[in-house]
C-alpha cells in the first residue's frame, strides 16, 4: 500500500534515528492534533512513539483503582461493556473525542518518553482486554494480521527502512493506523491513563498471538511473557506504576 511522501521536521530527526538504531525503521506522521507517532516501524514488541510535547493544561482526567478491567467497567456502568460489543462509529467517536478539550488532555498528559511522566503502568487484566478484543471484530482482526506480519518482515530485515526503496509499497500504512486507533479509542473508553507504551502492550500481546510466539491470550505463558517482555509498562498487582 503507498504512503504519501512525507518530509520529517528537523526537530524529530534526532528521535528518528534514536529509533531507527533500536529496529524501529518507520515514518512518524502526524495523524491527530496530539502528536507524532510511527505507523511503520513497530518490531513485535511493543511500537515506539515519539512523545508530543507535553501538555501542561491542568484539566484533570480520570483515574482508575479498580483491580481488574472488569471492576472498573462496572463502575463505568451497565451499558460499557455493550460499547466493546458494538464498535459500530468507533473511529468517528473517537475523533469526535479527540477535538474536545478533555480529549486533547487525556492523550497528552502523560509521555511515552519521558521517565518522569509516564502514565500508571496498565493492569495485566486490562491489556488483555484489549488484546482480546482484536480478535473479536473482524476488521480490527484483519488490521491486527497485516500488522503482525510486517513485524516480522521488519524483524528479518533489521536494516530495511523508511528511506529503502519498497517500503512504502509494502507498509500496511492503514492497517497499522488501524490498531492503533483502536486502542486509543479503547483507552477513552475505559479511562484508565494514557500514553503510548502503556495501552501499545494490549497490541503487543495480541500480534505475540497472531505470530505465533504465544499459544492463545489464555495460556498459563502468556503472563510470563508479559512479566518478561512488558513489565515496565504492565502492572500485574493492580496498583499501577510503580
Amino acid at each position: 500500500m503507498a504512503g504519501a511522501a512525507f518530509q520529517l521536521p528537523e526537530s524529530r530527526l534526532k528521535t528518528f534515528k534514536r529509533c531507527k538504531s533500536i529496529g524501529c525503521t518507520g515514518l512518524f506522521v502526524n495523524l491527530s492534533a496530539n502528536g507524532w507517532y510511527q505507523t511503520c516501524g513497530a518490531q513485535a514488541g511493543a511500537a515506539r512513539s515519539v512523545s508530543p510535547d507535553h501538555n501542561t493544561d491542568p484539566f484533570s482526567q480520570p483515574q482508575v483503582g479498580a483491580r481488574t478491567i472488569h471492576e472498573h467497567l462496572k463502575k463505568l456502568g451497565p451499558g460499557s461493556m455493550a460499547d466493546f460489543e458494538d464498535i459500530t462509529g468507533w473511529r468517528e467517536e473517537l475523533a469526535a473525542f479527540e477535538r474536545t478539550e478533555e480529549g486533547h488532555t487525556f492523550f497528552n498528559k502523560y509521555s511515552s518518553w519521558d521517565p518522569k511522566n509516564r502514565a500508571p503502568k496498565l493492569p495485566y487484566e486490562t491489556a488483555i482486554h484489549l488484546a482480546e478484543l482484536y480478535f473479536k471484530h473482524p476488521e480490527i482482526h484483519e488490521a491486527l494480521k497485516k500488522s503482525a506480519a510486517w513485524s516480522v518482515y521488519l524483524d528479518a530485515n533489521p536494516d530495511f527502512g523508511r528511506d529503502d526503496e519498497g517500503f512504502d509499497e509494502l507498509c500496511p500504512w492503514e492497517d497499522n493506523r488501524t490498531i492503533h486507533d483502536f486502542a486509543r479509542w479503547y483507552a477513552m473508553k475505559v479511562r484508565f491513563p494514557y500514553d503510548r507504551n502503556n495501552y501499545g502492550t494490549g497490541t503487543a500481546l495480541a500480534k505475540a498471538v497472531v505470530n505465533g510466539v504465544l499459544p492463545s491470550l489464555s495460556a498459563p505463558e502468556t503472563r510470563a511473557y508479559a512479566e518478561k517482555e512488558h513489565s515496565e509498562d504492565i502492572s500485574f498487582s493492580g496498583e499501577g506504576r510503580l
